[in-house]
């Protein structure tokens, strides 16, 4: 679902999720689609959000937007007054906690839908990197972003199942197959994420990685004990561990508790 979101800050008006976020994926399950925004309606926001003033728009345009905005905002401010989600707070710094070692005895993989990435290193002679192996509970496969350079501001995207209940994400950082192959390509440090809540509304925060290849988790609320109705969670990567030889970032599992 496409959500205008009407934000307090100074930037009057953004979109949940981003244009940006829909476009590019390699979906890895069947039936998936995500809405679009009509192109004139696009440009309004951006501009919008730029000028921060409607008064560039002709009327038409004025009109469309305005109504998308107040056909959302009654679920906004039900989620708001009716006890929902909290929503997250997000530092500076994009890094609101540090992912803790060990974690919960099994992951919940099955919770997860469909998962998505904004590039993939293409296969090799004799492994493939797509998310998809991000759940799949095997630290000899990884999912490797495509992107050249080390892969900041690359996204993936989780859809979970119908009333998934999550605690937190459990992570094997890096391409842990061995500890020389560990070393050599890129670890992910600090990791963004974006959630849209089961009733529709949405937090969002940060947590910092160990580079290290034992597992860790992080939770999402503010509690550990906190157990959360999820739709759909993007990820993003801000900062990198780099590898001594490749600059390709990885991550060996990244999957809900």
């Amino acid at each position: 679902m496409m959500l205008f979101i009407v934000d307090g800050r100074a930037d009057a008006i953004r979109l949940f999720p981003p244009r940006s976020a829909i476009e590019g994926l390699t979906w890895h399950f069947p039936g998936c689609s995500m809405a679009t925004i009509p192109n004139p309606v696009w440009s309004a926001l951006k501009m919008t959000t730029r000028r921060k003033t409607m008064s560039h728009l002709n009327s038409a345009t004025r009109l469309s937007l305005i109504l998308a905005i107040a056909c959302v905002f009654p679920a906004i401010l039900a989620a708001a007054t009716e006890g929902g989600p909290e929503i997250l707070p997000v530092s500076a710094s994009y890094a609101h906690s540090e992912a803790e070692e060990g974690g919960p005895a099994t992951s919940r993989p099955e919770l997860v839908r469909t998962i998505a990435a904004t590039s993939t290193l293409g296969p090799g002679k004799t492994a493939r990197y797509d998310a998809i192996n991000l759940l799949d509970g095997d630290r000899n496969t990884a999912w490797v972003e495509g992107r050249q350079g080390d892969g900041i501001g690359e996204r993936l995207i989780m859809l979970m199942r119908p009333n998934a209940i999550i605690k937190g994400i459990l992570v094997v950082n890096g391409y842990a197959v061995s500890a020389d192959l560990w070393r050599k390509n890129s670890r992910i440090k600090e990791l963004s994420y974006e959630v849209v809540f089961s009733d529709g509304s949405m937090g969002q925060g940060g947590v910092l990685l160990s580079d290290s290849d034992q597992a860790q988790f992080f939770f999402l609320g503010f509690k550990k004990s906190d157990s959360l109705a999820v739709g759909e969670i993007t990820f993003t990567i801000i900062s990198v561990y780099p590898g001594t030889k490749y600059d390709d970032s990885c991550l060996a599992t990244l999957s809900p508790y």
